[in-house]
């Protein structure tokens, strides 16, 4: 017979060895690969103090997974995974009509409206950010985040296309758990800095600079939408447009509740690689990051340019993809960036940029160079060749990509062992803004005739005729709506419009 205590013992070395066995499959499978062929490191840059008393971490909540399936509208096109598909409305159109106008804000609008308990959150040009009622665009305060910079203090001239004056481009986040909507705004005498906003009466809890060291803040343009995982705001940043300057792309990784330095990824090239889609980073279940770039100057040695990137919570390289084409595509000024990457289901992303061309990628392997698993032709059919610039909004099994010529090509993702798309039909030629679908319609906005009048249209996902259209005036470049319940949202002619659907 054996003793209670020998037995003790016993099952005591069992648990340590458990535990043991756990702590080390728990090493295993959270060791960051970094690629070896790129040295370029995330790097700690000084942060600047906190212009008031940080939230105490009592106060907030972190976590080290996310949910990409968020309640409301909190970040671009909904969820990290960049989707833009809004399930809470009707799921039949029957009709649309104009349910309110905001009065006038101060400036123009770049980024896409944000819906939370009942309220419309939108950031402007002017360097504000304001709440309205949702249910009838009053005003319950504007809070201002400091002077936008203009055109002549960057010292860039109007053929680089610089938004004057440059104020919020980016689309903000809001974290539920918290109650804070964080911005980032390019504030005088030059510099882009974050504020963390109570979403209940815009107070100021805190903000800082962002500015990754090393980066010239006026040749860059911070037009990604924030993303929040981690327990981090991530914030893209690109050059002015028309490649103006000596500019590199950043993403920027800044602690959401403490006060610790900023972590950064530079694009490792010596001129160019922008992350400036609109749609910014996308984020997976493990909260791993990817980015898109534009074109760099190199005709010859990869560097980043025209690439798909996977980064680590800590923004380290875990992957990358770039067509094979990259060294035309650099020369032509096709950016593979202009629209973000779209998470399409656990294992496959989506990428389109300038050259009008659709990529799936496998995530847990990008390829490198060449290295899809399937690619083909998206905007150009037959017509008309462009590209794609904003945002994708994607109702599995189903892709509705934005181009500048032929509108919306609607797509059917075809998974199993080998991915594949094809298309279905194509809507009526015009430049297409970056889409969302929300109550039983494809909502995107015509914004050929940039700073002059916008078209909203819903278009009928079975073949992309036009259900309902209105003219909502002057609109910002790759303007896009949003929605909650049977509402839907869209900056024009410095306010927003909502739009009610039965």
């Amino acid at each position: 017979m054996i003793s209670k205590s020998h037995s003790a013992l016993v099952a005591t070395i069992a648990i340590i060895l458990m535990i043991a066995s756990i702590f080390s499959l728990f090493l295993i499978t959270n060791t960051n690969t970094v690629s070896t062929t790129d040295p370029n490191q995330p790097t700690l840059t000084s942060s600047t103090p906190f212009t008031s008393a940080f939230t105490s971490s009592s106060e907030t909540t972190s976590t080290t997974t996310y949910d990409v399936y968020l309640s409301n509208w909190l970040t671009y096109h909904e969820t990290y995974w960049r989707g833009g598909f809004e399930a809470n409305g009707p799921t039949e159109f029957s009709s649309a009509r104009e349910s309110w106008v905001s009065s006038n804000l101060d400036g123009v609008i770049y980024a896409e409206p944000l819906v939370f308990n009942n309220t419309v959150y939108v950031a402007t040009e002017g360097d504000s950010v304001y709440a309205l009622n949702e249910a009838n665009g009053e005003v319950l305060w504007k809070t201002n985040l400091g002077s936008p910079v203009p055109a002549s203090t960057m010292g860039v001239s109007i053929s680089c296309w610089t938004i004057d004056p440059l104020g919020v481009t980016s689309t903000p986040a809001i974290d539920p758990t918290t109650g804070t909507l964080y911005a980032v705004g390019m504030i005088e005498p030059g510099q882009f800095n974050l504020f963390a906003r109570n979403v209940k009466n815009g107070d100021l809890l805190w903000s800082r600079n962002v500015d990754p060291q090393g980066m010239n803040p006026l040749t860059q343009q911070q037009r990604p939408a924030l993303a929040l995982a981690n327990g981090y705001v991530y914030i893209g940043f690109g050059g002015n447009g028309g490649d103006c300057g000596a500019y590199n792309g950043y993403l920027v990784a800044a602690p959401e509740n403490t006060d610790a330095p900023l972590l950064s990824y530079e694009v490792p090239t010596s001129n160019g690689g922008p992350v400036w889609g609109p749609s910014g980073p996308a984020i997976d279940n493990a909260g791993d990051l990817y980015i898109s770039t534009g074109n760099s100057n190199s005709t010859s040695i990869f560097d980043y340019g025209n690439t798909v990137i996977k980064l680590s919570p800590a923004l380290q390289v875990l992957g990358y993809f770039a067509p094979s084409d990259w060294v035309t595509l650099n020369k032509d000024d096709l950016d593979l960036g202009s629209v973000g990457p779209t998470i399409l289901n656990n294992d496959t992303i989506f990428q389109i940029g300038k050259e009008g061309v659709g990529y799936l990628l496998n995530s847990n392997d990008l390829g490198g160079i060449g290295g899809q698993e399937y690619s083909g032709d998206v905007c150009y059919q037959g017509q008309w060749n462009g590209g794609s610039f904003g945002g994708i909004a994607y109702d599995p099994p189903y892709l509705y990509v934005p181009c500048i010529y032929t509108g919306i090509i609607a797509l059917k993702v075809n998974f199993g062992l080998k991915p594949s798309f094809s298309v279905l039909w194509n809507s009526s030629a015009f430049f297409a803004g970056a889409p969302i679908v929300a109550d039983g319609a494809i909502w995107t906005v015509n914004i050929l005739n940039l700073g002059n009048n916008g078209i909203l249209y819903a278009l009928n996902p079975a073949n992309g005729s036009i259900l309902f259209s209105a003219d909502i005036g002057s609109v910002g470049h790759f303007i896009s709506p949003s929605a909650d319940r049977n509402l839907v949202f869209i900056g024009g002619n410095q306010s927003i419009w909502a739009f009610s659907v039965s």
